[in-house]
C-alpha cells in the first residue's frame, strides 16, 4: 500500500508539472508580441538602437513658449558707438508684471539677453523706448533708463 501511495503521488506531481509548464508557455505566447521585430542595432562599440518613431508632439522651443500671455515689443536702437540693432522687451506675465526679458540683437551679429525684475509690479510698468532704452512708467511719471544711447551702453556691458 505504501508503494502505491508513493507512485500515485509521483504521477500526480508529473501531471501537475506538465500542466504548469503548458500554462506558462500559453501565458508567454499570449503576453509576448508576435508581429513586432526587435529593434535593429548598428555595429560597433557604441551601438545605437533604431527605435520606432514616436508621434510628433509640439514641444516648446524655449521658456518663452511656456508663457502664453506674454507681451512683446521691439524697437530699432543705436549704441553710443553708432552700432545699430534691435531691442525686444518681453513681459513674461503681464498679470504678475514682475519678470521681463530684454533681448538685444546688434547688426554685427552679437546678441545679448538680460533678465529684468520690476521692483514695483503693482504700480510700475517697463516700456521699451527707442531713444534711451527702457522707461519706467508709474502713473503719469516716465523715467528713462539709458541703456543704448546717451552713455547707457556701459550699463548693459556691466550687466553681462
Amino acid at each position: 500500500m505504501l508503494a502505491r501511495k508513493g507512485t500515485h503521488s509521483v504521477q500526480i506531481y508529473a501531471k501537475l508539472s506538465v500542466f504548469t509548464v503548458a500554462l506558462a508557455m500559453f501565458a508567454y505566447v499570449r503576453i509576448s508580441p508576435t508581429k513586432t521585430k526587435p529593434p535593429a542595432v548598428t555595429e560597433g562599440p557604441l551601438a545605437i538602437v533604431n527605435e520606432p518613431a514616436l508621434p510628433e508632439v509640439a514641444w516648446p522651443n524655449s521658456i518663452l513658449d511656456l508663457q502664453p500671455s506674454r507681451q512683446t515689443s521691439s524697437n530699432r536702437i543705436r549704441s553710443d558707438k553708432g552700432l545699430q540693432g534691435t531691442a525686444t522687451l518681453v513681459n513674461l506675465n503681464p498679470a504678475v508684471n514682475t519678470w521681463y526679458l530684454l533681448e538685444v540683437d546688434w547688426q554685427d551679429g552679437s546678441k545679448f539677453s538680460y533678465h529684468l525684475e520690476n521692483p514695483k509690479p503693482r504700480s510700475q510698468k517697463l516700456v521699451l523706448d527707442a531713444k534711451s532704452g527702457i522707461e519706467l512708467v508709474e502713473g503719469d511719471a516716465h523715467r528713462s533708463c539709458a541703456f543704448f544711447g546717451g552713455g547707457g551702453s556701459d550699463a548693459l556691458e556691466q550687466a553681462k
